[in-house]
């Protein structure tokens, strides 16, 4: 099984020793947000991205995506080019929570990736449509965001404070 609830610590790709369906967070934008997949046991990654072919030369990947919104597919690449040097760690935080009420193995979590490597899922939306509602899709059966989970928290908290100096 992969490492059922665990959180690990932000780490080179060197020291990282990820189990098949482990979700990977990457660091990205110096830590203000995180590009999320599957592992597949083997130095390899499932996840959703635009192909790195569709990114105009010289400008960001991040940036690209928004001007142009290229097509996103669910890809199966190697851990070490998608790492792109920066820190990762395994986040199965959310398994105490989601797996309870579900009976899901390893190998449902890999062939459930298999099944979609290569096929398109609209154009990639960071609110609705990211690479961390595709990991959790295929690990929990369902997609969810964690981090736009967070963001949505903040609106919704500054909303209920301006709402009340408002009255």
């Amino acid at each position: 099984m992969a490492h059922f609830g665990l959180q690990s610590d932000w780490m080179e790709y060197s020291d990282l020793y990820p189990l098949p369906g482990d979700i990977i967070e990457f660091q990205r934008g110096a830590g203000v947000y995180h590009h999320v997949g599957i592992s597949d046991g083997e130095y390899g990654i499932y996840h959703f991205s635009n192909d790195p072919k569709t990114y105009a030369p010289g400008i960001a990947p991040e940036i690209t995506m928004k001007i142009y919104k290229p097509q996103a597919r669910f890809r199966h690449d190697k851990l070490r080019l998608v790492a792109k040097g920066c820190m990762m760690r395994i986040n199965n935080s959310d398994d105490f929570v989601k797996m309870k009420t579900r009976n899901i193995s390893v190998s449902g979590i890999i062939q459930r990736c298999e099944d979609h490597v290569g096929k398109g899922y609209g154009t990639y939306n960071v609110m609705t449509n990211n690479c961390e509602h595709k990991a959790t899709e295929m690990r929990y059966g369902s997609p969810t965001s964690q981090q736009i989970d967070k963001v949505k928290g903040f609106l919704n908290s500054l909303y209920t404070v301006v709402g009340l100096n408002i009255h």
